[in-house]
């Protein structure tokens, strides 16, 4: 009798397994977003444009919870001590998944199996900007930087800036100085000043200086010009032999490892939807940031595929990874 009673508990506990599981059954909650940055930001604001448009489709609340600091790693940290049953979900970058294996020796995580992917959200150039008033080009500070090594200097904020810097003179060749920030506000004080030439910034960021007077936009890092900077050359225009320069943030959604394929579906199929809303390309486009389609295999894959990139591009222009 015992045992059949544990044989019917058994079987109880399967089925609600299933049906947990199931994408009919999921979610029947608030689902929590956690965002490497703070408030404020354009990733930030990304990820709140992501969580109202998942809310319309998952039927249930999307809360942003910002972790910004330690390289995005907090953050993940976060994610991977979270159950895998759907209701806590990342959105990471480019910076995190592809670029930090080549600048870091050792990581929490394996970027390509150490999470379950779930598709693309959206990308967005770097745009090159300096003060106003200074009347240089791009191409004026690489043939400064040429005659006298190491007198053009430029600001990094995160890992996609330093790679971007350091691909910038490895495929420019010239020696140019880095100077680090722990965070944005600090960096844009003193490109503004001027105690830094130039700076790479998202276009949420560079516009509304623009339009004060305070900055001017020297290139986009992107093979393709921007669609509200249409006057703006990219840097394979702007600087002679730069033909193969391209440098994008993009990002996209993970959760846990050992998320179950049904949950781990429903949440892709509604990714999916988002990014090919014409509304949310809309929104987005006014900072100058676009949707990218894309399945979960798909980011794998482009994972997989940059993190020898990245690494090279670190290796050629003298970069250490640290621990």
């Amino acid at each position: 009798m015992l045992r059949k009673s544990f044989a019917i508990i058994a079987v109880a506990l399967s089925l609600s397994a299933v049906a947990h599981a199931s994408p009919d059954a999921y979610p029947s909650k608030p689902v929590k977003l956690i965002v490497p940055y703070s408030a404020g930001g354009s990733t930030d604001n990304i990820a709140r444009l992501l969580a109202e448009r998942l809310r319309m489709e998952l039927k249930q609340p999307v809360i942003v919870e910002n972790r910004p600091g330690g390289n995005n790693l907090i953050a993940a940290r976060a994610l991977l001590a979270s159950p895998p049953d759907g209701y806590t979900l990342m959105l990471a970058t480019n910076g995190l998944l592809s670029v930090a294996p080549a600048l870091y020796t050792r990581l929490p995580f394996n970027p390509v199996d150490g999470f379950s992917h779930l598709g693309f959200i959206s990308g967005y150039p770097y745009v090159v900007v300096t003060r106003a008033d200074q009347k240089q080009t791009l191409q004026d500070y690489i043939r400064r930087a040429r005659s006298k090594p190491n007198s053009v200097s430029y600001m990094v904020v995160g890992n996609v800036t330093a790679v971007a810097g350091a691909m910038l003179k490895a495929r420019s060749k010239t020696e140019l100085t880095e100077i680090r920030y722990k965070g944005g506000a600090d960096a844009i004080s003193d490109l503004v000043a001027g105690r830094v030439d130039f700076g790479l910034v998202a276009p949420s960021v560079a516009s509304p200086l623009m339009k004060a007077g305070k900055l001017s936009a020297l290139a986009v890092t992107t093979k393709t010009r921007v669609s509200t900077m249409p006057n703006v050359q990219t840097v394979s225009e702007e600087v002679a032999g730069m033909e193969d320069y391209h440098v994008d943030v993009w990002s996209s959604l993970i959760a846990p490892p050992g998320l179950p394929q049904p949950i781990a579906n429903r949440i892709a199929e509604a990714l999916a939807k988002v990014t090919k809303d014409p509304g949310f390309a809309a929104d987005l486009a006014k900072n100058g940031e676009y949707p990218i389609q894309g399945r979960p295999a798909d980011v794998k894959a482009r994972v997989s595929r940059e993190i020898p990139m990245w690494k090279s591009v670190v290796a050629s222009s003298g970069m250490s990874p640290v621990e």
